[in-house]
């Protein structure tokens, strides 16, 4: 069995690299520096970009389909109940009753 002072000296040795590099050494580095794009290719690129673009077809318009679509449901016959008929309006009450019409 290992002994505290054992595993503290274990976890100090693997913990060992994990601090991180101080402020001075991150800022000490030198930096690499790039070239700057010279200024006279930057027109250069975008009349090149341009001519791309312009010299480039126009692209066809794409056809329009004509789509028709029906359904047949085989429960549609239930939306046309029968008797629809009565239930289209609203009823009228004391209206020829004596006749046999029905509001």
């Amino acid at each position: 069995m290992m002994s505290d002072e054992e595993l503290r000296a274990r976890l100090v040795e693997a913990h060992r690299d994990d601090a991180p590099p101080s402020f001075a050494e991150l800022t000490g580095r030198r930096r690499r520096r790039r070239r700057p794009l010279p200024l006279a290719l930057v027109p250069l690129v975008a009349l090149a970009a341009l001519v791309i673009l312009w010299r480039r077809p126009p692209t066809p318009t794409p056809a329009i389909a004509d789509v028709h679509i029906e359904l047949h449901d085989p429960l549609a016959f239930l939306l046309d109940p029968p008797g629809a008929d009565v239930l289209d309006g609203v009823p009228r009450l004391g209206a020829h009753f004596d006749e046999g019409e029905l509001p």
